[in-house]
């Protein structure tokens, strides 16, 4: 007895929601059948995970075209120096699709003189389909021109993490220089806290928008639009569970954690997509 084909809009569909990892699903099921690869291509690089400069450049040569297809990309590039050039190309192949970006900086054991090459190739690349970007700064002078946030005009959710705890004003000062005008939630980890930086938040958070000569700003103020402000602590930190209200905005100071490992952040990540695909 035959069995009859499934109609290609409902394979499509199965096939849509199944696919929510880093890849490895829509690539076996392209290889099952002729209609399975059909129906799975617009899929094939709907989530790519790359951990080198090397497979950055294989998938750029594989993928041609098709990187503009991308829709969620995990990008984790190791201790040695990035090449800023190789991440800007890919950035740029997969700017009018892409939605979600992890980025995952390793700096080893040793603190770099230099400005990070990958937060510098992000800051420069306009992403405008991108609302959520997590960022891990490795260990190193965090640098960037205010006013970034034009770039991602869409971006909703903000979390940069840091290799080295770093004083919650640099960190601040990192997630201003990110921040477009939509943005709803931030989340710093790895922030550098103590008794004085914890009795200074509320002030930070509240300073007013309207400077004293016509449209002067206050540099340290968050764009009206964020809800939702979250700390974590580097460890050794002892205050936790504090939380705050400030003019509309909800900020918290989570326990502290150690560094998360790539493994971690990985599984963040892929915890994003069934989440979104699976519901």
């Amino acid at each position: 007895m035959s069995v009859e084909p499934l109609p290609p809009e409902l394979l499509q569909h199965i096939l849509a929601m199944a696919c929510c990892d880093d890849g490895a699903t829509v690539s076996a099921a392209r290889s099952t059948s002729k209609a399975f690869r059909d129906c799975a291509e617009h899929l094939r690089f709907r989530s790519v995970a790359l951990t080198s400069n090397k497979q950055v450049a294989a998938f750029l040569d594989a993928s041609a075209g098709s990187a503009a297809l991308v829709v969620h990309l995990f990008l984790s590039l190791g201790p040695e120096d990035p090449d800023s050039a190789l991440v800007t190309a890919l950035l740029r192949a997969v700017s009018p699709t892409l939605e979600t970006l992890h980025c995952i900086v390793d700096s080893g054991a040793e603190w770099s003189l230099r400005p990070c090459p990958v937060l510098a190739a992000v800051a420069h690349t306009p992403l405008p389909r991108l609302t959520h970007l997590t960022f891990r700064h490795r260990a190193g002078p965090v640098a960037v021109a205010p006013g970034r946030g034009a770039l991602y005009p869409a971006l909703a959710h903000l979390h940069v993490s840091f290799a080295a705890r770093i004083p919650l004003l640099n960190a601040h000062m990192l997630a201003l220089a990110l921040a477009p005008p939509r943005l709803e939630g931030v989340c710093l980890s790895n922030v550098e806290l103590d008794v004085w930086a914890l009795s200074s938040l509320t002030a930070m958070l509240s300073m007013s928008a309207d400077g004293e000569e016509e449209g002067e700003r206050t540099p340290l103020l968050l764009p009206g639009s964020v809800e939702r402000y979250v700390l974590i602590p580097s460890m050794g930190f002892e205050r936790t569970g504090f939380s705050t209200r400030v003019d509309g905005l909800d900020c918290f100071v989570l326990d502290p954690e150690p560094l998360r490992t790539l493994a971690q952040w990985r599984e963040e990540w892929l915890e994003m997509l069934r989440a979104r695909y699976m519901g």
